[in-house]
């Protein structure tokens, strides 16, 4: 027992997962999904590399190097890829 509840096996979890309806399920995983992002969220690296990739953009954007969507799209027409 813990704190008057009995701990799931993994087992019970996964059978009580397959036991969802689909709108449940599509729930339980965007909960899973944002514990995830909130976790990190919360990672000081994670922000660090996230700043860092945001000021590389960003730099790039400055200097011309990003290419715009259209540009990459006339790009792939000219090469017949679309």
């Amino acid at each position: 027992m813990n704190g008057g509840t009995e701990k799931l096996t993994i087992e019970q979890i996964l059978k009580a997962i397959d036991e969802l309806s689909e709108e449940e399920r599509t729930l339980l995983d965007h909960e899973l999904e944002e514990r995830e992002w909130q976790k990190l969220y919360r990672d000081p690296e994670f922000i660090a590399m996230l700043k860092e990739r945001i000021a590389e953009a960003e730099q790039a954007r400055q200097e011309g190097k990003l290419k715009t969507l259209e540009k990459f799209r006339a790009e792939l027409e000219a090469e017949g890829l679309l």
